[in-house]
């Protein structure tokens, strides 16, 4: 199975004031604390809560950001099936 740590676009491609792009993957934490400057890095935040701050490329800033940190950890019991 690949762990690929993906970024899309999920909202449409139309004139709008918001945008919403998801992040996920096994690096996602990394990457977004490395673009996101707010109060506390991403990768310390609790699940399930909201985080307002900035995109920024070096200094230069990019955009004004509301985070919503859903992280979770995969689990899968195991199927009837395989018994």
């Amino acid at each position: 199975m690949k762990k690929d740590t993906i970024a899309a676009i999920s909202t449409g491609m139309t004139n709008s004031g918001i945008g919403i792009v998801r992040i996920s993957g096994e690096e996602a934490f990394a990457i977004i604390d490395r673009i996101y400057k707010g109060k506390e890095q991403l990768s310390q935040a609790e699940s399930h809560t909201i985080h307002y701050g900035f995109i920024k490329d070096r200094e230069e800033t990019i955009d004004e950001v509301l985070v919503s940190v859903m992280s979770c950890l995969l689990y899968t019991s195991p199927s009837p099936r395989d018994a």
